[in-house]
């Protein structure tokens, strides 16, 4: 949507299911900020999905497209700071900290090498796994 639209602050917070739980409770411990992003994606679909303001946009991407091969769409301002905080900090962290979480335990320099020790002892006495 940035690409075409010059806008980040699309009012729709993507993340998968196994990064929902975070996401959520994150958002249930701040009632302000869940009022702001609702009055911030009313407001948005108010002002840029009209269907003449999405066809504009796909009339300038083209035509910046022509004018400019190879150069990215200009930027634009965004509205609702805290929003745009949090969708594109907070988010992002939530998210990176909750798959962090499901990574699996990495074990100990000492304890591999103690293992690889031990396994080397037992092979050389004969036992097997």
């Amino acid at each position: 949507m940035f690409d075409l639209t010059g806008r980040s602050d699309f009012p729709a917070i993507s993340v998968g299911l196994e990064d929902a739980e975070a996401v959520l409770l994150d958002l249930v411990s701040n009632r302000q900020l869940v009022e702001a992003i609702g009055d911030h994606s009313a407001h948005w679909m108010q002002r840029h999905w009209a269907p003449v303001d999405m066809a504009r946009h796909f009339l300038d991407a083209y035509a910046h497209v022509i004018a400019h091969p190879g150069r990215p769409f200009p930027h634009r301002n965004d509205s609702a700071p805290v929003v745009e905080g949090w969708m594109n900090i907070r988010l992002h962290d939530l998210v990176c900290a909750n798959r962090h979480q499901r990574w699996p335990q990495v074990i100990p320099d000492w304890m591999r090498e103690l293992r690889g020790g031990v396994g080397k002892a037992l092979r050389r006495i004969g036992v097997e796994q």
